[in-house]
């Protein structure tokens, strides 16, 4: 409180009236640095494509035998795109309150079960619902999402650029 001395009143009020939304907005944003591992020790090899800067890489998501196209960006929370999200009936986590439409922050956050990378399987991996074409150029190769830094955070990954092989590890 004593960082907030010198404010005007009306500060104190605003915070009040938002209070809701700031505490679910914390909540969400701690789950989406969260995605946890089944096994404790692990270590595979994927290949990988290398287009336009970008690294592709496949996974399996809740379980299917499909394998999705993601993006691989160490700089980036996890995301799937609106038609992977329809598609696997993703459970969401929404941000209670007021919802204003003109609201550019996203409300609800897609929760994926399951996320097999290789035969390393994360859990529980929040990510944010995104349009491929807002994030990269169009021309782009079509990917489904993200692999970002939620899923990162949780092994030592490698990439050799010559074999096109990602070393991921505990």
């Amino acid at each position: 409180l004593s960082m907030l001395k010198g404010f005007p009143p009306s500060v104190f009020v605003i915070l009040l009236l938002s209070s809701c939304n700031i505490f679910n907005a914390l909540k969400v944003a701690k789950r989406l640095g969260k995605s946890t591992l089944v096994d404790k020790e692990y270590a595979t090899v994927l290949k990988f494509e290398y287009e336009n800067g970008h690294i592709f890489i496949k996974a399996k998501i809740q379980n299917q035998n499909v394998e999705s196209n993601f993006i691989f960006d160490t700089g980036a929370g996890t995301t799937v795109s609106p038609e992977l999200s329809q598609k696997m009936n993703f459970k969401k986590i929404t941000l209670k309150g007021d919802i204003d439409s003109r609201d550019p922050l996203q409300k609800s956050f897609p929760m994926i079960d399951s996320l097999f990378i290789g035969n390393i399987k994360f859990l529980k991996t929040v990510a944010v619902e995104v349009e491929p074409s807002k994030i990269t150029d169009p021309r782009c190769k079509p990917f489904d999402g993200i692999i970002g830094a939620n899923i990162f955070k949780n092994s030592i990954w490698q990439i050799n650029y010559e074999t096109k092989e990602l070393m991921v590890a505990d």
